[in-house]
């Protein structure tokens, strides 16, 4: 039962960034099947079904093959990930990918003049829920994925933009209102009348790695109240626990509720909240603010223009934004809360864990810190361009590298957050010679006289607790 035609054949199979190395071997293989030399290299390997037709195989979309998704033939200039499995907004049918961010994002590249390749990318790897490879359970600080961080891509679309988030990423102008954007429960018909509005009480299904979720939990204990909350991880598996009654309750965004409730009776969505965040964006490291710069001047443009009309058009469950509003990634009186990331390329690229006292921290979910504001500084008086992002402390000093063989990390080798490039420099770092062996340092910013490690006992142990500690258990952090 054997199937031809299931497959174009073997190839080179490349990054869509890098669209001229795909031209380079095209090139190459044109010229390499008209010569001898491709015959013979067939009949030495007689059980190879060399391809004798000369096919020439295109990474473009057409009317013939409409299956076929559109990728560059030279470098990309910007690389959108896409999670593809997201209402209209993004989703494979037939494992083709479609949507509505997949052809605006076409459309604003187009509008910029900029090259541009489309991958596809787990959520996880643009929010991830946990982090635990490198210390984190649950990811409280809303460090940005490894995705972003080793850089598969430069910017992500149909990221909902809220603060906690906005934190670690830059975004762009929204090309969704923000204001007609809901959150809400979703919950039985039934019960609808008597759910309490912060869920006081009540099992709670969300989400992982959602914005509702995130602005779910960053309100726990202010607006909301759950005994319980059950971290789901798609909305087909948290609707589908909604309607086997496992739970009763889904707290998600309203273009996630109305997949559902548009093909589920018996459901509804109470309590809704408006302003809870500034739209759907692309999500872009802090690294690329030249890239947010492009992109937010296409959109401006884009926008404005009757294609996006029509677009919207095309897709009447998506909330568009017709008030042409904006987005800046700069802190002010008005938004104390958002980040600064800069609006052009990076010279420097600065990792602050967030999460050691006064040093750096997240609080009320906006970073902040001593260090924060030192780097800002010592950036502006050098004359560069920083971006500081958070990173996991693991990523910068693991404890263990079980996966390349030390499950204690004795040898101090730098983490992953180093090797991989994820930035360029750490704020916040004690000098100590075994850290200096892998990792260059700069001036320190703190007095390296005044003493600042040490034992924390009870005051009653402090006048004989021996300096070696002999004959103590003692706990250190790793």
């Amino acid at each position: 039962h054997e199937t031809p035609g299931w497959s174009y054949g073997a190839s080179f199979s490349c990054t869509p960034e890098y669209g001229e190395m795909v031209t380079w071997l095209n090139q190459g293989f044109d010229a390499f099947k008209n010569t001898p030399e491709w015959i013979a290299l067939c009949n030495k390997y007689p059980t190879m079904k060399c391809d004798m037709n000369l096919f020439q195989y295109r990474n473009i979309k057409t009317t013939a093959n409409p299956e076929i998704a559109d990728h560059p033939y030279q470098h990309a200039d910007i690389v959108f990930a896409t999670e593809a499995n997201w209402a209209t907004h993004n989703y494979l049918k037939n494992t083709v990918l479609f949507g509505f961010d997949v052809e605006l994002t076409k459309a604003v590249c187009a509008k910029a003049g900029k090259t541009c390749a489309i991958v596809k990318a787990p959520l996880e790897s643009i929010w991830p829920s946990d982090y635990t490879t490198f210390g984190w359970p649950v990811n409280l600080k809303l460090y940005a994925g490894e995705g972003h961080q080793e850089r598969w891509f430069h910017c992500a679309m149909g990221i909902i933009n809220i603060f906690p988030r906005q934190q670690s990423i830059a975004f762009t102008n929204a090309y969704t209102d923000g204001a007609k954007s809901r959150v809400g429960f979703v919950v039985p018909d039934a019960e609808a009348a008597m759910f309490p509005g912060d869920a006081a009480n009540k099992v709670v299904g969300v989400v992982k790695a959602y914005a509702a979720t995130t602005y779910f939990t960053h309100n726990q204990g202010v607006l909301f109240n759950p005994v319980n909350v059950i971290q789901y991880a798609s909305p087909e598996a948290l609707f589908e626990a909604v309607r086997s009654k496992l739970i009763k309750s889904a707290y998600v965004d309203s273009t996630t509720a109305h997949k559902f409730l548009n093909t589920t009776a018996g459901f509804q969505m109470v309590h809704a909240r408006a302003g809870w965040s500034d739209g759907v964006a692309y999500g872009c490291h802090p690294e690329y603010g030249d890239m947010v710069a492009v992109l937010n001047a296409a959109l401006v443009a884009y926008k404005a223009s009757a294609e996006y009309t029509a677009l919207c058009g095309r897709y009447p469950t998506i909330e568009c934004d017709t008030a042409a509003s904006t987005f800046a990634n700069a802190k002010t009186k008005a938004n104390p809360e958002l980040a600064d990331h800069p609006t052009t390329r990076a010279d420097i690229v600065i990792a602050t864990e967030a999460n050691w006292g006064d040093q750096n921290y997240v609080r009320n979910g906006v970073v902040g810190g001593f260090d924060v504001e030192l780097a800002r500084e010592v950036c502006a008086l050098a004359g560069k361009t920083c971006a500081i992002v958070p990173a996991p402390w693991q990523s910068v000093w693991p404890r263990e590298y079980s996966r390349f063989g030390w499950p204690v990390n004795t040898m101090t080798y730098p983490g992953e957050g180093h090797q991989a490039r994820w930035f360029h420099c750490v704020v916040g770092t004690w000098h100590t010679v075994s850290r200096q062996q892998s990792i260059a340092f700069s001036d320190p910013y703190t007095d390296q006289n005044v003493p600042d490690a040490g034992f924390v006992v009870g005051a009653a142990q402090a006048a004989t607790f021996a300096a070696d500690a002999a004959g103590a258990t003692g706990g250190i952090l790793t």
